[in-house]
């Protein structure tokens, strides 16, 4: 948490591959453009029906099986 665990997620994403780390941004823009209010409310179900519904696709390719 805080700025250790900041610090362990910017390491994470720095050794991601180019591909990968612009899969995840494509997910965090979507999230952000298409899902903002659900995520500042603090209702997780209503924040994932959004991101399975607005950001499917981005999700998929960012996180697939």
């Amino acid at each position: 948490e805080g700025a250790a665990g900041e610090a362990c997620f910017q390491e994470c994403v720095g050794e991601a591959s180019p591909q990968a780390q612009q899969q995840f941004a494509a997910v965090g823009q979507c999230l952000d453009a298409n899902c903002a209010q659900e995520a500042n409310s603090g209702d997780q179900d209503a924040f994932m029906d959004c991101a399975q519904s607005a950001c499917g696709p981005e999700l998929m390719a960012c996180f697939g099986q």
